[in-house]
């Protein structure tokens, strides 16, 4: 059981979830305590916590140091996901001999590995670091998209594709912890800052036109095709190695925030009550969210715009070289 005062505390920073209504008796089991609590070590006579550090600068230096690590995560991931469909542009079906439906069939298989992978990364990402597994999954699968280079027949790239899919999903779940947890916006700023680093994405396909363009000038004994998964699958698991140096867990294990930051950061999003990080399942929670129709709304949207998602990023590029473009203005365009 916590101690009187620290459940006074964890009142204070919002951070104690008792899964009871407050006319009930609390109950302040281990786990259901918030690991926040332990930054908390001044308090004011009028139960107010005693923060030395000024918000509007503190909020600048976590989104300049979280926010740009996070998004280039998803503008690579955009990048990888389209690889495949500037790829097909310079020939991949046919050095990989590819016929029928077998094209097709690997951008489904990417997210058939993504669709199963999803739960089990859920539950990962409750019991472990987070920006250590996003680490390691960032490397990972920079790794597998390395390994397309290798390809030279449909079963080859079928496994490649298969494998690859697990180790993306779990990014968007890290991402969205990473920028509630790391960057401890306010409700009000979250929107803007998911924003931005969902924005990103339209700019990475600027960027993957413009390095396919480049690359299909590059003269050497590999194809075009192979050169391209190779550079993007090295700058991926490289990225990968500066999350595990740079993204911190947690604001309470953030090496670039004082004492008094650490709990600026966490006192500066008590209104949102979601507190600041507990690995402990709760079923009361898992019903309520199941109940809310904001849960059945995301559903949705995230189904609708995602349905055609695999088809456009895979057949775009051949839609437009059907349409007597040259390889090189193809990926221009």
């Amino acid at each position: 059981m916590s101690s009187s005062s620290d459940i006074e505390k964890a009142q204070m920073a919002g951070s104690v979830d008792t899964g009871q209504t407050s006319s009930t008796k609390l109950d302040f089991q281990k786990e259901n305590v918030d690991e926040a609590l332990a930054v908390f070590n001044e308090v004011g006579r009028e139960g107010e916590v005693l923060i030395h550090v000024d918000d509007n600068k503190l909020r600048w230096k976590t989104d300049l140091r979280v926010l740009p690590l996070i998004c280039i995560i998803y503008m690579l991931q955009s990048i990888d996901k389209s690889t495949l469909g500037y790829a097909a542009v310079f020939n991949l079906r046919e050095d990989t001999h590819l016929v029928g439906t077998q094209y097709s069939w690997l951008s489904s298989l990417f997210y058939v590995g993504y669709f199963f992978w999803e739960y089990p990364t859920n539950m990962l990402l409750q019991r472990l670091p987070v920006a250590k597994f996003m680490s390691g999954t960032v490397i990972f699968w920079g790794c597998i998209l390395t390994c397309h280079a290798a390809c030279h027949n449909f079963a080859s790239l079928a496994a490649v594709r298969t494998f690859l899919g697990p180790y993306s999903s779990c990014n968007l779940p890290q991402r969205s912890n990473t920028n509630s947890e790391i960057s401890r916006s306010k409700r009000s700023e979250q929107p803007l800052r998911m924003g931005i680093w969902i924005g990103l994405g339209g700019i990475s396909y600027v960027i993957a036109g413009i390095m396919s363009f480049g690359i299909g000038h590059i003269q050497d004994s590999l194809p075009s095709w192979r050169i391209m998964f190779l550079i993007w699958g090295a700058i991926t698991a490289a990225w990968g190695v500066v999350i595990l140096f740079f993204l911190p867990d947690n604001p309470l294990t953030a090496s670039f925030l004082t004492e008094d930051e650490k709990r600026g950061v966490i006192n500066r999003i008590k209104d949102n009550g979601i507190g600041m990080e507990n690995r402990h399942f709760k079923r009361s929670q898992f019903i309520e969210a199941l109940r809310d129709p904001k849960t059945w709304l995301l559903f949705i949207f995230a189904l609708t715009s995602n349905s055609p998602n695999g088809g456009l990023t895979t057949f775009q590029g051949l839609i437009i070289k059907g349409m007597d473009f040259t390889t090189l203005r193809t990926t221009l365009i």
